[in-house]
């Protein structure tokens, strides 16, 4: 017996094994005919070939059953499984678990879902050793640990790597960071607080403090594998996080006014450090004036943000089977010249050095003014401004957009192209969902109001 990634000629002979083998399940307690989205579906099963999710299972060279397989770091969804039905009750089901627990030895935890009704699956996997980690109407979803010999968190994290929003989510257990994430949505909607950039600590490593505007209320929250800690309350299950809930609620109260007082006094100390740079600035533009011709100067031209709607019109014809690789070629060059000017401009002004938009030309130096040989004229300190201003990517997740823009030079298919926009939504749901950013990492690649890139970011990351 083996099981290896499915070749697209694979596709028919398994999309007619899964219409059968589902539509038996109305055998057990099904109410009608059916099974999960595309099962029946000849193209779905060739998407599903060309991304590497779909494998197909062998006994004695003969195809009887396969699967859809999901693997996000050291965790792995496993999507279905499926076997004819005429090789029902000869242990392949069990064989065909045990295979992909095997072909994964990295993984250090196994999901999945089953409907309620259907008493064979869940008796199935719960055999296997699957726990219900949670159940609502319609499903029970399962959840099976591989006990793997792991790294401290300040082994996994130095001091010479801060740790991003997937680091975070791929190094703690899937509920741990369940309980984590919740609590950042919850005093993001209760106080309007948020998870801060992590500080580095010699004895704990990688931190993370809750604040506002740069001011922080709790400090020192520790991050284990299998908890967090604050102060001396540990947090590894749902009734410790409503403890710690009700804990940074007592701290909020006894520190609102004093924590408030001390936003209000950066505040002014900004707005004061502010109004000198600008009385200092206009000095110095003075100065420039008989230098500067208006119509070359500051004249900015950053790469496009991604129309929302041709975003959301790519995701709803690839569901339909449509294929429309000219809007996906569109879509993902929109994206690499984001990535791409967002990480080059960044490394050059850390180097005191700008780009010219009219021609290229890297400008160099250490006053404010600089001309370029095209003509064009900026001030460096406005450039950083703007750059700021159009929200060019940067800083978080940068790790991502970098192996997105090596793969984008290389993707030459519509499959190849369609899994590496994915993968950058991806990224966007988790800055979306997990707090631990000020701003949604998507609001730096697609153009409309937060609330609207919000919005079609949670409808994307639920519909693909």
């Amino acid at each position: 017996m083996e099981l290896v990634l499915a070749k697209s000629q694979d596709a028919l002979v398994l999309t007619s094994i899964s219409k059968r083998a589902f539509d038996s399940d109305i055998e057990v307690g099904g109410t009608k005919v059916g099974g999960p989205p595309g099962y029946q579906s000849h193209k779905y099963h060739i998407k599903m070939a060309a991304q590497k999710h779909l494998y197909t299972f062998y006994n004695n060279g003969l195809i009887v059953g396969g699967a859809i397989l999901f693997k996000d770091g050291t965790k792995l969804y496993i999507g279905r499984i499926f076997i004819a039905p005429e090789h029902f009750r000869k242990g392949l089901g069990t064989k065909l678990m045990e295979l992909i627990e095997n072909l994964y030895p990295d993984v250090t935890s196994f999901t999945l879902d089953t409907p309620l009704w259907n008493i064979r699956t869940n008796n199935f996997y719960q055999k296997l050793g699957y726990e219900i980690e949670k159940k609502d109407k319609e499903f029970a979803y399962y959840i099976k640990c591989n006990k793997l010999e792991q790294k401290s968190w300040k082994e996994t994290f130095p001091k010479s790597y801060r740790p991003e929003i997937t680091d975070l989510e791929k190094f703690m257990e899937p509920n741990i960071y369940c309980l984590f994430r919740n609590l950042a949505e919850y005093i993001l909607q209760e106080f309007d607080l948020r998870f801060g950039i992590p500080v580095w600590t010699e004895k704990q490593g990688w931190t993370y403090r809750i604040g506002k505007a740069g001011v922080y209320l709790i400090t020192g929250i520790r991050i284990e594998k299998n908890r967090f800690v604050l102060d001396d309350m540990e947090v590894a299950s749902i009734e410790q996080s409503c403890l710690l809930i009700e804990y940074v609620k007592q701290i909020y109260r006894n520190n609102k006014d004093d924590f408030y007082a001390r936003i209000a006094e950066k505040n002014k100390r900004q707005s004061e450090r502010c109004a000198k740079r600008i009385a200092r600035e206009k000095k110095e533009l003075e100065e420039l004036y008989s230098k500067i011709v208006p119509e070359r100067f500051n004249v900015f031209c950053w790469p496009a943000k991604l129309d929302i709607h041709k975003l959301n019109k790519l995701y709803l014809q690839d569901a339909k089977g449509i294929q429309d690789e000219i809007l996906a070629d569109e879509i993902g060059l929109t994206l690499y010249l984001r990535c791409k000017y967002g990480k080059e401009d960044m490394e050059r002004m850390e180097r005191n050095i700008i780009r010219c938009h009219g021609c290229g030309t890297e400008l160099a130096g250490e006053r404010d003014f600089r001309q370029c040989c095209c003509g064009l004229q900026y001030s460096y300190k406005e450039y950083r401004r703007s750059y700021r201003k159009n929200n060019m990517p940067t800083g978080a997740a940068e790790k991502t957009f970098t192996m997105f823009m090596q793969k984008w030079d290389r993707a030459k298919t519509y499959q190849e192209k369609i899994v590496l926009i994915d993968t950058l939504l991806h990224e966007f749901h988790l800055s979306l969902v997990s707090g631990a950013t000020h701003r949604p990492v998507a609001m730096n690649f697609i153009d409309g109001s937060r609330s609207r890139v919000e919005q079609i970011i949670s409808d994307l990351a639920r519909n693909t």
